[in-house]
């Protein structure tokens, strides 16, 4: 992978807010720009900094739009086991989830 280059202040903010988060202050942070940008670059060098003492989860856009409605949470829900035994999460015979709370 490339390295992160010019992006000491954003790397710096989101590991900031990721204390933040281990200290039951959580915060939410959306990354956007142009593509190309190197949105996916930062996140790679959060997830790669945050690793060894968090859980990553990534759930990613669908650059040729039409995907269906909140695509990277189910992405999430779909790949982690952990989130689907706590909301008993089951795929349909159509590809919808369903949740049973």
């Amino acid at each position: 992978m490339a390295p992160l280059v010019a992006r000491e202040r954003e790397v710096e903010e989101l590991l900031g807010g990721l204390e933040h988060a281990r200290a039951g202050r959580g915060r939410l942070y959306v990354v956007v720009g142009e593509p190309g940008i190197g949105k996916t670059r930062l996140a790679h060098e959060l997830a790669t900094q945050a690793a060894s003492s968090a859980r990553i989860l990534w759930g990613l856009c669908w650059e040729a739009g039409g995907a269906p409605p909140y695509w990277p949470w189910i992405q999430v829900l779909r790949d982690d086991n952990t989130f689907a035994r706590w909301f008993d999460l089951e795929e349909d015979g159509d590809g919808t989830l369903s949740v049973t709370l």
